[in-house]
């Protein structure tokens, strides 16, 4: 539970909320009392309208109520409806705008059309949708005895208005009311400074001027649709005076009562805050600075809560409940709720409370959004009633539609090329699936396999290096999510599953950056034929590892990087930057190349000189801050651990990279990802610790280079001599680059059988009693595991090797060649040198049950029983004490009484050579009574000498025993 505790914090909002909640429960400070000298006379009451005729007489009696009827002024901004004209016949100012301004454009203009500066002491600005208490400017006048005040702000107060309608319409109302509320609360609690509810990005309410400050203030420099909290922070920054807050004086604006619309006003008021505060800066004001932190990390925090609530829902892999998540959500943001409503004497906010933390949760998404972009200052949002369209907007419309040029037609070849493009991307994951279940294994995957296997089915988790464990925590979702170990012919195959995933994420990634970019798609398509062909790439991208699930984040990040940018569109930059901190997580070696890579665009980018280089001194100390702290932290794996090359494969992938990057450098704006790139050749080359990460970005950063740099060349030749050098140079490094990746044809991947996994479980099933474990290396320790789970067997026996759970006595299998020494007991596949091949040793001799000097004392004298009748083969195994004692026993004492024909002894096919005897002996039977007769004399046997399986066939009865417990030290 405390591991969720910060979170929890973050959802209460610790400055943010803390001082609001101490606030709300103090009385409110009555408005001062006195009089100012100015009265309603001295006010005006401005109205900016847009297409809102049904407000308009509403707005109108609602001011006329304040200030004399000749104070009230309206500007209709391009209005087509009959708002100028009904505001005329109510008797009130109108002025008219050609074109429209947006809101702060509407007020600017009627300030300077009806002379206000020069005409009234105060102004009120509202919009028509706007109800204002009629003792509004009671509770507001007072404050200007102050001369420092220039403004002053009201409080929401949502009863001024109708009960909405619509479930969604009371939920927003009150949720806004509740924010509003603790944005209250804080100014109240903090009453010098920046007013605090614009570090909760809550607007003002109500504001009245003094038209004095008016023109200093400027209040449509911001260009914004929103320009409140840009006004604000100018106020305070340029110190024109101070904004004053009434908590008697009651406003209600007009309120969104659709999600869609209730979004894009969220949308609208972070924008105008992320541009107010990278406008003015944070510098010399504290408190606002760490109200924008922690309104940063709240939103990061709620958007990142329904993953972590998924993830902690998947059994080991975080160490908290999902209920403790889930808590960490809701119960500070309900407790907020109670203290609004028993505050506010609000108790109809308790219900809708519980979807609250929903709200939250998508107003952090559009937060976080709205710090891209920059929308049209012109936008106007109306909630109480749609504008109706007129003639004059119908034919304007009309205009408009019909001077759109003709859509372009698609041609033929065009839609051939993408199918050849995707073609390609699909010929990749084909080859990599297929490649999957017959590359040898890397180092770090079986470990790596084992833990997940372990994990996933609830048994005890071998250990896993501690830079393996975030790529373990998604090899555990996937494995849980998909059941890919129920599937595949080993558990290491089935791990791979991911890889092949993997490979496709990075594929679509490929095709949206070619999309994005309008690079041509045959030539993006022989990039990816690059990675096809190339044996190195393939043996590259099919070990499942962190390289290559990196490498699937970092191409998701690239496109909603390049979808931002492109498109103008801010909803990608979330995608963008949490793909990117996973994939720099996953695969921490990854943090030097995009970090010198982040660091050469900043000093490329088009700003001041000294910007450039603060900027990008800051990011390479941060690159490095980071980089040594992931190798003091042990999170990057030592190199050639991830992947399965061959030297001379390795040489050709860094000289294929290599020319990629030197043909991208003579590009200028791919030069900061080539930087990138040559940075991760280097820490390859020089064998850097997680270097093997980085080869699988590698591979797919110089397949996207090669396409761009030759998209770029192709059909033109440049006039002027330096840029046919560059041009030249650029396109020898792409041929060099492609030739490369072709020559890779004959460099296939490594091949090797499946180790026989399924036969070894077979044989300890048939051969071994229940006491006797085994020890079984990573790897084979799951697809033992899983074999014996399937056949219904006990998994206690099988131990890992080295894990701690292994026992002195237990049996040791062994996995290729091997330098432990013991009796070879059984084995699986070719010579021991074999990489396939499977051994089981006894590494602690038993002489009672191995030697034997026992056996050939009882073989010989059995052999000369003249009532046992077999073959000189039977006969010379029981004189070299080739036979189980057990076996024997059971025959003499068979012989005792009759005659018995023994027609073979022999033992599992796999432990021929070994010094194991014969436990499976064949007698002959000359009829089925005598068949009958001896299987019901078997069965009454008892241990030791009971044999484990009896068998009847043709005029023959086969009968077999079990290795006793090789460690036991009692008389075989």
């Amino acid at each position: 539970m405390i591991g969720v505790l910060p979170l929890a914090l973050l959802v209460l909002g610790v400055t943010l909320t803390v001082c609001g909640v101490l606030a709300l429960v103090r009385r409110a400070r009555p408005s001062p009392d006195g009089a100012t000298g100015s009265g309603p006379g001295d006010v005006a009451v401005l109205i900016a309208a847009h297409d809102q005729e049904d407000l308009v007489g509403r707005a109108v009696a609602a001011a006329a109520r304040m200030v004399p009827l000749a104070n009230v002024h309206l500007v209709s901004d391009d209005s087509s409806d009959r708002t100028a004209e009904l505001a005329r016949e109510y008797g009130i100012q109108v002025a008219e705008t050609v074109g429209t301004l947006g809101r702060a454009g509407a007020f600017d203009a009627g300030i300077q059309a009806f002379r206000l500066v020069d005409r009234f002491e105060f102004v009120i600005l509202l919009d028509a949708g706007t109800v204002l208490d009629e003792r509004y400017l009671d509770a507001v006048l007072p404050l200007f005895r102050d001369e420092t005040v220039v403004a002053v702000d009201g409080r929401l107060d949502p009863d001024l208005r109708p009960v909405p309608v619509g479930f969604v319409a009371r939920l927003l109302s009150a949720y806004r009311a509740r924010d509003h509320a603790l944005a209250d609360g804080l100014r109240q609690a903090r009453r010098s400074g920046t007013p605090m509810n614009v570090g909760r990005v809550v607007p003002s309410v109500g504001r009245v001027y003094r038209t004095s400050a008016l023109w200093e203030i400027d209040i449509h420099s911001s260009g914004l649709p929103v320009d409140d909290f840009d006004t604000t922070l100018r106020i305070y920054r340029e110190k024109f005076g101070t904004v004053a807050f009434s908590a008697t004086a009651r406003a209600a604006p007009a309120e969104p009562t659709t999600l869609r619309d209730h979004r894009r006003q969220t949308f609208l008021w972070g924008n105008g805050f992320w541009h107010a505060v990278r406008g003015h800066g944070l510098r010399g004001d504290l408190p606002q600075a760490a109200q924008t932190v922690e309104l940063a990390l709240t939103s990061l925090a709620l958007v990142l809560a329904p993953v972590a609530l998924v993830v902690a829902a998947v059994p080991g892999l975080l160490p908290v409940s999902p209920w403790a998540v889930l808590a960490a959500v809701l119960l500070p943001d309900y407790l907020l709720t109670l203290t609004v409503a028993l505050a506010r004497r609000k108790p109809s906010y308790l219900l809708p409370g519980l979807l609250f933390p929903v709200l939250r949760v998508l107003d952090a998404g559009t937060l976080l959004r709205s710090w891209w972009g920059r929308p049209s200052a012109s936008e106007w949002q109306t909630f109480d009633a749609p504008a109706v369209a007129t003639e004059k907007t119908a034919t304007t419309e009309k205009a408009v539609t019909s001077e759109k040029p003709a859509p372009r037609k698609v041609r033929a070849s065009a839609v051939l090329a993408w199918f050849i493009l995707v073609g390609s991307a699909a010929v990749v994951a084909a080859r990599v699936a297929l490649t999957a279940g017959t590359l040898p294994a890397t180092r770090i995957e079986p470990g790596l396999v084992d833990a997940t296997f372990a994990k996933v089915t609830g048994l005890g988790a071998p250990p896993v290096d501690g830079a393996l464990r975030i790529m373990g925590l998604q090899l555990d979702t996937f494995a849980t999510l998909t059941g890919a170990f129920g599937r595949q012919a080993s558990t290491l195959v089935s791990a791979r599953e991911l890889s092949v995933v993997a490979v496709g994420v990075m594929l679509v990634g490929l095709v949206v950056v070619a999309a994005l970019l309008r690079v041509r798609p045959l030539v993006m398509a022989v990039a990816v034929l690059m990675l096809a062909v190339s044996g190195p790439v393939v043996t590259v991208l099919t070990p499942v590892g962190p390289g290559v699930v990196a490498a699937a984040w970092t191409a998701l990040a690239a496109a909603a990087g390049l979808a931002t940018v492109k498109r103008d569109d801010g909803r990608w930059v979330p995608v963008g930057v949490v793909t990117l901190l996973i994939a720099l997580a996953t695969a921490p070696a990854l943090v030097a190349p995009i970090g010198l890579g982040v660091a050469v665009r900043l000093a490329l980018a088009d700003r001041k000189p000294l910007t450039r280089i603060w900027t990008s001194l800051a990011t390479l100390a941060v690159t490095a801050g980071v980089a040594l702290l992931c190798l003091r932290a042990g999170l990057l794996a030592g190199a050639g651990t991830e992947v399965a090359l061959r030297s001379s494969d390795r040489a050709l992938l860094l000289a294929v990279v290599s020319a990629a990057v030197l043909a991208a450098l003579f590009v200028a704006w791919l030069r900061p990802i080539a930087v990138a790139a040559a940075v991760g050749v280097v820490l390859v080359a020089v064998g850097a610790p997680g270097a093997d990460a980085v080869l699988p970005v590698l591979v797919l950063t110089a397949a996207t280079l090669v396409a761009l740099v030759v998209d770029e060349t192709i059909g033109w030749f440049p006039e002027a001599t330096p840029a046919r050098i560059r041009w030249v140079a650029t396109a020898l490094g792409s041929a060099a680059a492609i030739v490369g990746s072709a020559v890779g044809v004959v460099l296939t991947p490594e091949a090797g059988r499946a180790v026989d996994h399924v036969g070894l479980a077979e044989w300890m099933a048939k051969n071994l009693d229940g006491d006797t474990g085994l020890a079984a290396p990573a790897g084979l320790w799951s697809d033992l595991q899983r074999d014996r789970a399937r056949a219904g067997l006990s998994t206690d026996t099988v131990r890992p090797a080295g894990g701690g759970t292994a026992q002195p006595d237990d049996l040791v299998a062994t996995v290729g060649p091997s330098t432990l020494s013991g009796v070879d007991l059984v084995r699986f596949g070719e010579a021991p040198a074999n990489p396939d091949s499977v051994m089981v040793l006894l590494t602690r001799r038993d002489e009672a049950y191995l030697s034997s000097n026992e056996r050939v004392s009882a073989g010989s004298q059995l052999a000369e029983n003249s009532r046992l009748h077999t073959s000189d083969a039977v006969l010379a195994a029981l004189r070299a004490g080739q036979v189980d004692l057990r076996a024997m026993a059971v025959i003499a004492e068979l012989c005792r009484g009759q005659d018995v024909t023994v027609a073979s002894t022999g033992k599992p096919a796999h432990e021929k050579g070994s010094v194991l005897p014969d436990r499976t002996v064949v007698l002959s039977t000359p009829d089925p009574e005598s068949a009958e007769t001896l299987l019901d004399w078997l069965k009454a046997q008892q241990p030791p000498f009971a044999p484990d399986a009896v068998a009847r066939g043709l005029n023959e009865v086969t009968v077999s025993w079990r290795l006793p417990p090789l460690h036991d030290r009692t008389s075989k």
